[in-house]
């Protein structure tokens, strides 16, 4: 990797021991990620990509913001066996070990985005955003099938619940996200249910969707507070008020008061921020996990193939 500087470090032009190295790639490096030929090859490939980009944060200090179809390619070994490759670093920033730099700017393709990227918040940007982007490409392919020749066409998506993740409004996409994502139950119910079954046969794919929405939206190893998809309310810490207190409260609070009845407001999103390098730990956790049960199924896959083709040829 090129050495970054900010810019108030960058060396001058004019000193003459600086050197900039370049690399222009001539030939294909990898195939389109819609190439891969078995769940067991999409599940591969992914999970390298997030656990290059986890390495990346770790040891480089910086922040992709562009996970998507398009920045993950799929890399054949000399044996057969499919992996992943994370590219285009394009939007990505530099951040100081242990900090959550403040970055409003949105970045990335609607269908992948984080809520807290199309929000446009103040919510610090964290790994947690890319991962939550590693998830929608996940549930997205899963949707359309990860075996190329037999995947749906997003014609044929037509009328499912996760085809407005592809709105033209921001809007749109951010409120279908924001229910979508809001919870367990929700979440098997408008997304998970169209999964094409038929290809995850044994669940792998399904299981790793289903276990990192738990580890970012409805994770119990944290507060409530850290749960959800839109700010709430905490628990009031009085008895509850009547309508008529309540009236005064919200004229109280709409003249810039503070909320009556011992409540004030959650963000799920903030309270996640602040325990981003545990979430990441356990998402890269389940992800080696996942990772290495995938590699053990392209290997049965291509023995299998083996087997088949010596059998093919004797007869």
């Amino acid at each position: 990797m090129d050495q970054l500087y900010k810019q108030s470090e960058a060396p001058s032009s004019s000193d003459s021991t600086f050197r900039a190295h370049r690399r222009i790639v001539m030939t294909p490096i990898g195939e389109p990620l819609r190439s891969t030929r078995s769940v067991a090859e999409f599940v591969t490939v992914v999970c390298d990509a997030m656990r290059s980009h986890s390495a990346i944060v770790k040891h480089c200090g910086i922040l992709h913001r562009d996970i998507s179809d398009n920045n993950v390619l799929v890399y054949r070994t000399n044996n057969g066996i499919a992996r992943g490759v994370l590219i285009d670093f394009d939007y990505a920033i530099e951040v100081k070990p242990g900090s959550r730099e403040n970055r409003k700017e949105m970045t990335g393709t609607f269908p992948f985005m984080s809520i807290n990227n199309l929000m446009m918040s103040d919510v610090e940007r964290t790994s947690l955003d890319d991962w939550e982007s590693m998830l929608c490409l996940i549930c997205l392919y899963a949707t359309l099938g990860t075996v190329s020749g037999k995947r749906r066409t997003y014609e044929d998506l037509t009328g499912f619940p996760i085809t407005s993740w592809r709105g033209d409004t921001l809007r749109g996409v951010l409120d279908a996200k924001r229910l979508h994502l809001s919870g367990s139950t929700i979440f098997m119910e408008e997304i998970v249910r169209f999964f094409k079954a038929d290809d995850d046969k044994d669940g792998l794919l399904t299981n790793l969707a289903v276990s990192l929405h738990e580890l970012l939206f409805e994770n119990y190893d944290f507060s409530a507070s850290c749960h959800g998809t839109v700010v709430k309310p905490t628990e009031p810490k009085f008895p509850k008020l009547s309508f008529s207190e309540r009236v005064k409260a919200s004229k109280h609070h709409e003249a810039g008061g503070q909320p009556s009845g011992g409540r004030s407001m959650i963000n799920p999103f903030v309270e996640r921020a602040k325990e981003w390098k545990k979430i990441s730990r356990d998402l890269l956790g389940l992800t080696n996990d996942c990772w290495e049960l995938a590699i053990e199924y392209q290997e049965a896959e291509i023995k299998g193939k083996s087997s088949a083709a010596v059998d093919n040829n004797s007869k």
